[in-house]
């Protein structure tokens, strides 16, 4: 794990990996509690957002996980697009411009 960005990146696109059923990796921008504004990775499977970064087990709707996170910035990918752009780069992200 990054000391200054956790594991958010890799444990989401392990989780979207290692799914077989409909998933959608998300990459935005959260606000945390005592944290600023900070780039995060989460998966999305319908309309719950599943978050278990940094030893963390959230599971919730994804309108009440938006409203606390105050999220932002949002890109999604496939796990078809976010397996492609893991093997191109090397990295389970982040991959939008100037990151």
């Amino acid at each position: 794990m990054n000391k200054t960005t956790g594991d958010c990146f890799e444990v989401a696109g392990r989780i979207v990996i290692d799914n077989n059923g409909e998933t959608m990796l998300c990459h935005g921008t959260v606000v945390a509690k005592g944290v600023p504004r900070h780039k995060h990775a989460w998966v999305e499977m319908g309309d719950v957002c599943i978050d278990r970064s940094n030893g963390h087990n959230v599971t919730m709707r994804k309108n009440e996980y938006y409203k606390l996170g105050k999220v932002k910035d949002i890109v999604t990918y496939t796990k078809i697009q976010a397996c492609e752009l893991m093997l191109k780069t090397e990295h389970f992200g982040p991959w939008e411009k100037g990151t």
